[in-house]
Parts: C-alpha cells; structure tokens; sequence
C-alpha cells in the first residue's frame, strides 16, 4: 500500500507539473481557448481510460500489458495532437495523419476508438500473464438471480 501511495502522489505532482507547463506554454501560444486544452485533455483521458474501464469490468481476460498499451497509446497521441496545436511539429494536410490530427476532437476519437481494438488486441497476445485470481473475482457473474415479476405501467403483469 506504501509503494502505490508513493506512486500515486508521484503522478499526482507530475501531472499538476505538466498542468502548469501547458498553462504557462498556453499562455504565451496561439492556443487562447481554454475549450481547445479541454479538447486535448478529454482525448488525453479518454483515449487513455476507455477501453481499460470498460473491458477490465466486463471481460475478465484483460491484462496489465493491453492497459498500459491503451494509457500509452491515448497519452502519446494527445501529446502529439497538443504538439501540433502548438506548432512544434506540422502535419500534412490531405493526409491521414492530417486528417487525425486536424483538431483535438478528431484525435481524441481515433484514440478512443483504437484503445478499443487494441486493449483485446494485447489481451490476447498477453493472456499468460493473466492473475489467476482473476476467475475468483468473476465469479459474481456465475451466479443466477431472480427476480419478482411486477405490475407494468399499463396495469398488466409483466
């Protein structure tokens, strides 16, 4: 517990430090609206957290590897997209990466949408280094519930 506090408060500074160099860099850019950073925050998050929340929930062979490979893929991608947004670096127009990196929302998307094939994608190519805990933790769904019928909105039984 220690070594994850440690690691979380790392983080923690890291990422208000990153926060405050995009701010000062904000600042003195052609990027004024604070609506463009939120932009590539939310590809930033969603790109990173999507697939990984989703999958770790309902599919129990999701590994640490197709985690780690779906934060750094959504991260790097909307690290890019603040680079170009600034203008350190250009992409060509007509281009796929053009296209991708034409604003932040279109960037975010793709990052979505790739976290999505590509957390399976490693989840399957790093199966063995599943927990075997992991069936345990499943197990809940295992289970067959039932339920009361009720009365429907319409007064007829359901």
């Amino acid at each position: 517990e220690k070594k994850d506090l440690v690691t979380m408060r790392i983080f923690v500074a890291f990422f208000i430090a990153v926060s405050a160099i995009i701010a000062i860099i904000q600042a003195k850019s052609r990027i004024t609206f604070i609506a463009q950073l939120m932009g590539i925050s939310w590809g930033a998050l969603a790109g990173a957290f999507l697939a990984p929340f989703l999958y770790g929930l309902y599919w129990k062979k999701t590994t640490k590897a197709a985690c780690a490979a779906s934060y750094i893929f959504g991260t790097g991608l909307m690290i890019i997209q603040l680079c170009v947004s600034l203008g350190y670096l250009t992409v060509t127009p007509g281009t796929f990466l053009g296209f991708v990196f034409r604003n932040s929302l279109y960037s975010g998307s793709i990052a979505m949408l790739t976290s999505l094939v590509l957390v399976p994608l490693v989840s399957v190519l790093t199966q063995k280094s599943r927990p075997v805990e992991v069936d345990d933790m499943f197990s809940c769904y295992d289970r067959t519930v039932q339920v009361r019928s009720t009365t429907a909105l319409a007064d007829e039984e359901v």
